[in-house]
């Protein structure tokens, strides 16, 4: 599964994030290569959308801001099951169609500003398990870095784990430009957490992807907690 990342060792404790940490789901695009919304598209019986969800809502995350926009009230119809949970939040973004960006802001805004820690997550990337999650958490909190990210063979991938101090410049994001531009610009604040398969990067985008999914033996349901 997860290897810890040994970027960062030996490496001062900053504040922990891990059990202190809000998860920001992105679910509002338009699935406009895919030709229908993707996020609602079944992949061994559930949608990627409840994939993901069911992930982050098993992880050490003790909030999940969903951020919606594309057909929202079919996504919310499709959630209802979910409506007990606490530890899960819906977030509407009007401006969805000004681009991730946007939908990333709005997530973070409702969020607020009192966790130590964000991590973004994608609707289209099913294979995405509370264990790396975890993995993520624990690798931040244990490093002085500001910035996590999974590698696999030198690539990375989502998703990215960002420290409380970049609230701010995550409120100001816009467009379709999400968090990878912050990464990008801060290579010094990045801590690589290794990976031992690439199929936890895989997304959604056209619908040839999501048969190549269907072929991959899927992990077992995460059972999420309240």
């Amino acid at each position: 599964m997860v290897q810890r990342s040994e970027t960062g060792k030996n490496r001062s404790r900053t504040v922990p994030c891990t059990g202190h940490a809000a998860g920001i789901l992105l679910a509002a695009g338009i699935s406009k290569r895919f030709g229908r919304p993707k996020q609602l598209a079944l992949l061994g019986g559930r949608s990627l959308l409840r994939r993901v969800l069911d992930s982050a809502l098993a992880s050490d995350l003790e909030k999940v801001y969903l951020v919606l926009g594309h057909d929202s009230g079919q996504v919310r119809k499709h959630l209802r099951p979910y409506g007990g949970k606490t530890k899960l939040e819906l977030v509407d973004n009007p401006d969805y169609l000004r681009g991730m960006g946007s939908s990333l802001a709005r997530g973070i805004e409702a969020a607020g500003d009192n966790w130590r820690a964000y991590m973004v997550l994608l609707a289209d990337q099913p294979l995405v398990t509370p264990e790396l999650i975890n993995s993520m958490l624990a690798a931040l909190s244990g490093s002085n870095k500001s910035i996590a990210v999974p590698v696999f063979k030198g690539r990375r991938g989502n998703p990215v784990l960002f420290s409380g101090r970049w609230y701010s410049d995550l409120c100001r994001l816009k467009d379709d430009f999400g968090g990878r531009h912050l990464v990008a610009a801060n290579p010094a604040e990045v801590t690589e957490v290794e990976v031992d398969a690439e199929h936890y990067f895989w997304d959604v985008d056209r619908r040839e992807d999501l048969k190549r999914l269907e072929s991959f033996r899927l992990p077992a349901r995460s059972s999420g907690r309240q």
